[in-house]
């Protein structure tokens, strides 16, 4: 609030307190110090002048600073040492005049500090005579300016915004003075702490008026969780006692005292709060200057009412009633106190005396707070119980603030401690920490009733079996109270701590069986199931004990659907449902075996007997704790099937069969093997074996199967005495052409039909899969090759072009691949005919043609022959007539490679058998013996050669195969030669004749000649009835000679040989002819 509000803006004359817009040049402030006094006490005024703006006024010498203060008959103003003004120039009076000494309306002159922010100050000191209540005032009351003029300095008023004035209120204390203050401001409620409140009321030695006697009362409060123990020390600091919890102090004459006296209060049980024991003036009497009175105490009864009983409102505790509220103390006697306070009653008022206004004493009030355990700490490791090596633990810290603790606590901090052991490592610092420092964890927000903070903590998965512990302790707190921060004391600190366990493997089971193998209708299984309880010692200070009690462990056993128990199970504790057995582990070790035994049915399989926890439960006393199941190790034993043991070997001598082809050999063995790999002793004695044998249909015995000890045309029965024994079944094959088809498979097979054990009660059956069945493939294969015969002409004439035959050899397809086939064909042709060439044969001999390349079914050949045709024959009379024989092919020959028999396999070189075997030993004479004294030492095994024998190398096979299977083909062929007939006998020059033509190729290109000279022209006259014939017309020439002559026919495409006239012609002269006549034609 500004001075120019509370006192007007006048009282400072020029000066204005409102603000500029710009900022003013210069600031005053008034403090005044102590801000409340007694009176005859010294209160301090510092007034303060700051520089903003020094260029503001550059003439500026001196600045006069102006001060009232008000009430004037309560403040003197001090103006001698050591209570002097401190940092004035010079005074002014209120007219602006010099003044050697400070007045009250004058003026203090100070020189401002020329720089911004610059400070200039003085102190004015007051004493203190008034009487209270009193609010004093020191204001700044006026500021001018003083410039140098060189005759001087001259004053100027300064611009109302450029100063801002400032006032500072105190208190004038009371005439008698009240204090309170107590040892524990914090303490906890049912642990039996003490308070002690001391109260001290000071009649202050200058304070008016005048006093020659006088007594005040004073209302002693305190908090309703506090129980007062006993009165005053010293008993006689109030006139007489606590009366209602007040207390009258009297002086009897003119001296001013001080009177000290202590009050105890016990904190009960109780939820506690916040309140204050209190000192409160309520008056009383003095009497004025003048004859002095003498005042006595007067006596009273020894039975003293230290205070009404029922709350009392005032004080500054606050309400009645509840936390904070205040109370009187009980009604009690003399018995009923420490210490007994007896004394006069309360000195009368005396005539003539005047009242003390309430005001003039003084109040005051010591905060307490007393509470129970504020704030409770629970630790939470989760999970309680772990699984080593599986997951991580957290650890959850809370703190709440209790609600019953209904103390807001402002700022509240609380140091916890927090300690893992060895077996927690933590990971990462915690959350929810404001801060965390070497362990220390300072959790903040816990100011108000009810709230809670969580703080967590990460660990790492435990490495080992054991406890893990987490602690965590309340080390110290602190909280704002009273004006200050007080420490949280040591019972409201609490403590809290958890473990959590990390085990594994507390419980193992352990499943064993009779037998590993089992069959239909075989021998009883039994079945032993043990649990064992791993010890687990802990130790701790200097002992150890056992972390577990007494365990409960539950454990369900299953087994195959085809065994079926033959009872309940044996060693288990009353408790059982269904096929969950319970046992109890008193102490480390092997518990009770739980037995069981089944039969056998059908449908063998491998299977498991497993037994495997379902429930753990640790008890000490009635006390009882879950445990994890997984803590129980399971355990299972495999049961299944006799592996065949029987192997039955069918071989069959080669793959490839045909029909016509060698009798093919088929061996099955049987061999019995141990009845269990590795086994010491086989529990069947004689075994007999019923084998069917089947084989493909192209197949047809020779003879029956040899080895057999019956036979009735499919079942071959054998015997296998022992382990080791080996049976051979010999059959032999011819092969058949039915059922048709150029590739037939089949197998020659052998498989169990009947086992059976020979003993004295008679055959005992087996399961026959025991036998493993076998077989051995086998194909018939029938090739067949077709050939296509083809000619590029039919008919071919005599000294014409060659003939060429072509033959496509072709195998079928699907069919087998035979390597290395070779097909022979034999090739017919007429004698005339001339082979003058051959392609595609492998080799050529005689009229037989090698062909290879057939291996893949549907592969193809092609054979080409060339033929040269015959001469014409001559001379051609009469005609030679046409010549027609056949062109043919056809197989000869059939052969491939067959594919080696596979070479048997070297046998391989055995390990050596271990000797002794397991289960036996070789004793100090040298025998072996067995720990099993029904198991007998088998004789030793041989010696092994370091290499085994070569295995012989298998004979060739014969590859011939039937020429049947190659097709054969054949196509006609007409050789013809070309005829020319003269039709005349006789003929003249100039005659015209014919010539006629047959056997000729269609459309040949034909020239006719006489027999020694050149081609002469003749007219063709084709035969369209008949393309093979023609006629020609040509003229007998004069200078052709006369004669017998011969007519020549010339194909000129080659296509048959030159060809004389079957007759000749004879040309005679004509008669009468002159030399010189030129004949027709000349």
């Amino acid at each position: 609030m500004t001075l120019a509000v509370l006192l007007g803006a006048s009282m400072l004359g020029p000066v204005s307190v409102a603000a500029a817009a710009d900022e003013p040049a210069y600031s005053v402030d008034v403090v005044t110090a102590p801000k409340s006094a007694a009176g005859g006490g010294r209160v301090t005024a510092t007034v303060t002048v700051t520089t903003n703006r020094p260029d503001a006024y550059p003439d500026l010498a001196r600045l006069s600073v102006g001060l009232d203060w008000n009430p004037p008959a309560g403040l003197t103003l001090r103006t001698t040492a050591p209570d002097a003004p401190v940092g004035c120039d010079g005074y002014r009076t209120a007219d602006g005049s010099y003044s050697s000494a400070p007045v009250r309306g004058g003026a203090c002159d100070v020189t401002p500090s020329p720089t911004v922010g610059g400070v200039v100050a003085f102190t004015y000191v007051f004493a203190l005579s008034g009487v209270p209540p009193s609010l004093p005032v020191v204001q700044v009351s006026t500021v001018r300016g003083w410039e140098d003029t060189g005759d001087g300095l001259a004053s100027f008023d300064l611009v109302a915004e450029d100063i801002v004035g400032d006032q500072d209120y105190f208190e004038m204390g009371p005439v008698f003075s009240a204090a309170v203050s107590v040892d524990r401001k914090v303490s906890t409620t049912g642990i039996g702490e003490r308070v002690t409140a001391t109260f001290t009321v000071v009649h202050a030695p200058s304070a008016a008026p005048t006093m020659n006697g006088s007594q005040v009362q004073f209302a002693i409060n305190w908090p309703t969780f506090f129980t007062p123990v006993g009165g005053t020390t010293p008993a006689d600091a109030c006139d007489d006692g606590l009366i209602n919890g007040s207390c009258a102090i009297t002086e009897p004459t003119s001296a001013r005292k001080t009177t000290v006296f202590t009050m105890q209060f016990d904190v009960p049980p109780g939820n506690g709060g916040q309140g204050a024991v209190s000192i409160i003036g309520q008056g009383g009497w003095y009497v004025p200057p003048g004859p002095i009175i003498s005042i006595a105490p007067l006596q009273q009864d020894a039975s003293i009412r230290l205070a009404a009983d029922g709350e009392r409102g005032a004080g500054a505790g606050g309400g009645s009633g509840g936390p904070g509220g205040v109370r009187g103390a009980a009604v009690a006697t003399a018995a009923d106190v420490r210490q007994a306070i007896v004394k006069a009653a309360p000195t009368p008022r005396p005539p003539g005396a005047l009242d003390i206004p309430g005001t003039w004493t003084g109040v005051e009030a010591a905060s307490v707070i007393a509470l129970y355990r504020p704030f409770p700490m629970e630790i939470e490791l989760r999970p309680q119980l772990s699984t080593l090596g599986e997951e991580g633990i957290e650890g959850v810290v809370r703190v709440r603030h209790d609600e019953a603790a209904a103390v807001t606590l402002f700022g509240l901090e609380l140091d916890v401690d927090l300690s893992p052991d060895a077996a927690l490592v933590p990971v990462g610092d915690p959350v929810g920490c404001a801060t965390y420092v070497a362990g220390i964890c300072t959790i903040v927000g816990l100011d108000a009733p009810g709230s809670e903070v969580e703080i967590t903590m990460a660990f790492a998965p435990p490495d080992e079996v054991g406890v893990g512990f987490l602690a965590a302790d309340q080390v110290a707190g602190r909280f704002e109270f009273d004006g200050g921060v007080v420490a949280a004391p040591d019972p409201w600190l609490e403590s809290a701590y958890d473990s959590q366990i990390t085990d594994a493997e507390l419980v193992t089971l352990d499943v064993v069986l009779s037998e590993d193998y089992v069959w239909e209708g075989g021998p009883m299984l039994s079945a032993l199931v043990t649990p064992t309880r791993a010890a687990r010692e802990v130790e701790e200070d200097s002992s150890s004990y056992e972390l577990w009690g007494t365990l409960f462990v539950r454990m369900a056993i299953t087994w195959p659907d085809y065994l079926t128990p033959m009872s309940t199970p044996t060693g288990c504790t009353p408790q059982v449902t269904g096929m969950v057995c319970e046992v109890v582990l008193e102490e480390p070790g092997a518990g009770p075996t739980v037995a069981l035994a089944f039969s056998i049915g059908p449908g063998v399989v491998d299977g498991l007997v497993a037994a495997e926890g379902v429930f753990l439960q640790n008890t000490f006393g009635d006390e009882s704790t879950d445990l994890p199941v997984e803590w129980i190790v399971p355990d299972d034993e495999p049961l299944g099937p006799v592996e065949p043991f029987i192997p039955l070997d069918v071989e069959v001598e080669r793959d490839l069969v045909w029909e016509g082809g060698d009798d093919v050999g088929a061996t099955i063995t049987a061999t019995r093997n141990s009845f269990v790999t590795g086994s010491l002793r086989d529990p069947l004695g004689s075994l007999v074996v019923e084998v069917a044998i089947t084989w493909p249909a192209f197949l047809h015995p020779t003879a029956p199967p040899t080895g057999c000890e019956s036979w009735d045309g499919t079942i071959c029965t054998i015997t296998l005495s022992k382990p080791g024994a080996v049976a051979l079944i010999g059959l032999e094959f011819s092969v058949g052409g039915a059922p048709p088809g150029s590739v037939l498979t089949g197998d020659v097979r052998a498989e169990a039909t009947r086992l059976f054990e020979l003993n004295a009660d008679g055959p005992q059956e087996l399961p026959t899969e025991w036998v493993t069945p076998d077989a051995d493939p086998v194909t018939r294969i029938r090739a067949t090759v077709t050939l296509d015969l083809a000619l590029d002409r039919d008919p071919g004439y005599t000294g014409g072009k060659q003939l060429v035959v072509t033959t496509t050899i072709t195998r079928e397809s699907p069919g087998a691949t035979l390597p290395g086939l070779e097909v022979g064909l034999d090739f017919d042709w007429a004698g005339y005919l001339t082979k003058t060439a051959d392609t595609g044969c492998a080799s050529f001999s005689g009229t037989t043609c090698v062909v290879t390349g057939l291996d893949a079914p549907g592969a193809s050949a092609v054979v080409t022959l060339t033929f040269a045709m015959p001469p014409p024959t001559l001379p051609p009379v009469p005609e030679v007539l046409p010549r027609t024989n056949d062109l043919a092919v056809d197989g000869v020959s059939l052969s491939f490679v067959p594919p080696p028999p596979p070479a048997p396999e070297p046998e391989p070189v055995p390990e050596p058998e271990p000797w002794p075997p397991d289960g036996c030993f070789i004793n100090d004479e040298g025998v072996c013996v067995c720990t099993d004294e029904f198991v007998v030492c088998p004789t030793p095994p041989p010696v092994l050669p370091e290499e085994p024998d070569p295995a012989p190398v298998p004979e060739p096979l014969d590859g011939t195969l039937p020429p049947s299977w190659i097709g054969e083909d054949r196509e006609p062929f007409t050789v013809l030669q070309p005829n020319l007939l003269i039709a005349q006998t006789v003929a003249s020059p100039g005659d015209g004749i014919e010539a006629y033509g047959k056997y000729l190729p269609p459309n040949a290109n034909v020239t006719l000649r006489w027999e020694g000279l050149a081609t002469m022209s003749a007219v063709q006259w084709p035969n369209p009835d008949d393309p093979t014939e023609a006629r020609w017309s040509l003229v007998i020439l004069r200078w052709q000679f006369a004669g017998a002559r011969t007519l020549i026919m010339h194909s000129e495409d080659g296509q048959f040989a030159d060809i004389p006239s079957s007759n000749q012609l004879l040309v005679v002269p004509r008669t009468g002819m002159g030399p010189d006549l030129v004949g027709r034609g000349g």
